[in-house]
């Protein structure tokens, strides 16, 4: 009899098979447990930013969660010592880069199997980054493994996605919010990653672009490996997430405080690399519908039908919003139908404005908003809770930005960069 084989290619997210593998996930079949962490003595280490950013230096962490302990270290590929489903076993054997698992012993369905090790691939574990793609012989009940790389290379590739991991970890503590930790890991791989626009010239190239390792240790992917990237980061920093396929793209839905969002980590990449935004932060589905729903392969309604539904619009007014900046406490924005500034609370939603404040350039850095004045082109200076509001350069000045926490602009009549 001739042997049959259901080959399935793990490609990333601009493959029409990804689309297709998202619809046939069924709803009933999500879930993606966050991993369970304990506290560790150690102290943070900082890694540093790869990129300008527009937050502040301690805005990962609230006042009562700083210098607390972090969470221990993680082993990502640490195996199941007592794998009881067909599916834990065969992670236990693509962990330890077996050939094949043998699945004779186990009374299941292998086309359902066959959907669930493919579900675990692509959303559970991305972390099994280096397997392009596997078969199941059906007659002899095997599933057979084929690796992007050689196995030397996969476990010098395992443990630097391990380390990179453990450094994130290292930023964050468990007393932290759940809202503190998504805008941590939000920030931290806009900070430390990349657009890959390389990321489609081989196979190779394609594994590695699409996954978390690109994100995490290359520092450079497309769509897929920042949605990877931010999957994994959620699960180790016990957050509920899920990697969002479509064709075309991906994104994610996230878990925080008991309401789904939509969040795009790679869109709020200002310019795919030059800055950090909160456009794509924590959307409704109908919200991000407006832009992403030409992804949709089938009609925008197939994700309400396999992900969670995504109903808050606490921050939606967000999305219609540019230069986005932030503390640890507020999201700050240019209202332009009210020439003021405006911040909106970032644990309520809250909004409110800063009186008297009227930008057309502003960058925020430990409590002081530093803005150009829309009428005199002036630069200024006021605290994020507006006081003190005064003049600090009295001629035209353009193109605030900052560079290794300082504080930078440019002199119109010199066309002369200086600094604060």
């Amino acid at each position: 009899m001739k042997k049959l084989k259901n080959f399935l290619l793990i490609s990333i997210c601009v493959t029409s098979l990804v689309g297709c593998v998202a619809n046939n996930i069924n709803s009933d079949e999500i879930e993606n447990k966050p991993i369970q962490q304990k506290q560790s003595s150690h102290n943070s280490n900082n890694t540093g930013n790869k990129k300008n950013t527009n937050t502040t230096s301690d805005e990962n962490v609230s006042d009562d969660s700083k210098n607390l302990s972090n969470y221990d270290a993680v082993d990502l590929y640490k195996p199941n010592e007592n794998p009881e489903s067909a599916i834990e076993q065969a992670l236990n054997d693509i962990y330890n880069l077996k050939d094949e698992t043998d699945l004779s012993s186990y009374n299941i369905d292998l086309n359902k199997f066959q959907n669930s090790l493919l579900k675990t691939k692509l959303n559970y574990n991305v972390e099994i980054f280096y397997l392009e793609y596997f078969e199941i012989d059906f007659k002899s009940k095997k599933v057979i493994y084929h690796y992007g790389f050689d196995k030397d290379k996969i476990l010098t590739m395992k443990e630097k996605l391990n380390t990179e991991v453990n450094k994130f970890l290292s930023t964050i503590n468990p007393s932290m919010s759940e809202l503190e930790k998504e805008l941590a890991i939000h920030d931290y791989i806009i900070q430390n990653a990349s657009y890959d626009n390389n990321g489609f010239e081989n196979m190779q190239r394609i594994i590695i672009s699409g996954s978390c390792y690109g994100t995490l240790v290359e520092k450079s992917a497309v769509c897929s490996g920042y949605s990877a990237a931010f999957n994994l980061l959620c699960k180790v920093s016990e957050l509920e997430a899920f990697s969002l396929l479509a064709t075309g793209h991906a994104w994610n839905i996230v878990k925080v405080n008991g309401e789904y969002y939509q969040i795009d980590v790679l869109w709020d990449d200002i310019s795919w690399g030059e800055g950090i935004d909160y456009k794509y932060f924590n959307l409704s589905d109908d919200k991000m519908n407006e832009t992403h729903a030409e992804f949709a392969r089938d009609g925008y309604e197939w994700i309400n039908d396999i992900y969670p539904k995504c109903t808050s619009e606490k921050y939606d007014h967000l999305n219609n919003q540019n230069n986005i900046h932030r503390d640890n406490k507020y999201f700050y924005y240019i209202d332009y139908s009210k020439e003021s500034l405006a911040k909106i609370n970032i644990q309520t939603g809250e909004k409110s404005y800063i009186e008297k404040v009227s930008p057309c350039e502003f960058i925020i850095e430990n409590d002081w908003i530093y803005y150009i004045d829309k009428i005199d082109s002036y630069l200024y200076k006021v605290k994020t809770n507006g006081e003190d509001n005064h003049l600090l350069v009295d001629t035209i000045v353009y193109g605030l930005n900052k560079k290794n926490n300082k504080i930078y602009y440019t002199e119109n009549t010199t066309n002369t960069e200086k600094e604060i």
